[in-house]
């Protein structure tokens, strides 16, 4: 009882409503949706008595899929301007990269060593992270909104509904991963920068 509270307090939230898939027995037009679910079963389903379960499962796909459809289109203007932005800085930090390793190829202090060994390894971290993160051709935003659209080569409604899911937990990393690249990329870099100009201070006064 604790925990449907909770849930319900979650949905009702703004941060709760865009993390969690909404409960179809609430859509507003349940109640008036007869003749669509007489269509779904006509359509749909191929036994000739179906089950109330099966129409229902059924009818809870078709919600779904247009919740996805409704998802992927508001976000999809989103993530293009995220991954542009996210590009600009990861431009600059591949050139302080290379500054910092010209530093240590010229000098042999220290601490040239060791700043560049630990840059070195968090910028191989982010690229792995940005390789791990993009999404599978399966779930490429193209084959995602041939399926929304129903022109996709998938019949299978259960392999659908995993491609979906798969690329909405995939763009929602994604956009996770590019504001993490936007905001403390930034931060490292300038601490980059302070870091080489300190580093020259050091060795030439």
């Amino acid at each position: 009882m604790c925990l449907k509270k909770t849930m319900k307090w979650l949905r009702s939230t703004k941060l709760g409503n865009w993390l969690l898939v909404p409960i179809y027995e609430e859509d507003p037009n349940w109640k008036n949706s007869e003749e669509w679910y007489k269509e779904v079963q006509k359509k749909i389903l191929t036994d000739k008595n179906p089950k109330e379960s099966q129409i229902r499962e059924k009818r809870d796909i078709e919600f779904y899929l247009d919740f996805a459809k409704q998802r992927y289109e508001e976000n999809l203007d989103n993530y293009a301007n995220i991954d542009s932005k996210a590009d600009k800085v990861l431009a600059f930090t591949g050139s302080m990269t290379a500054a910092i390793f010209v530093i240590i190829k010229t000098t042999n202090t220290p601490l040239a060593t060791s700043v560049t060994i630990a840059c070195g390894c968090f910028f191989l971290a982010v690229v792995l992270l940005l390789f791990m993160r993009w999404p599978k051709d399966i779930q490429s935003p193209k084959n995602v909104k041939d399926i929304l659209n129903g022109t996709g080569e998938f019949d299978d409604t259960v392999l659908k509904l995993k491609i979906i899911a798969s690329y909405h937990c995939s763009a929602l990393a994604h956009s996770i991963v590019c504001a993490w690249k936007s905001k403390v990329l930034i931060l490292s870099n300038i601490i980059v920068c302070l870091g080489i100009l300190f580093l020259f201070l050091g060795l030439f006064f």
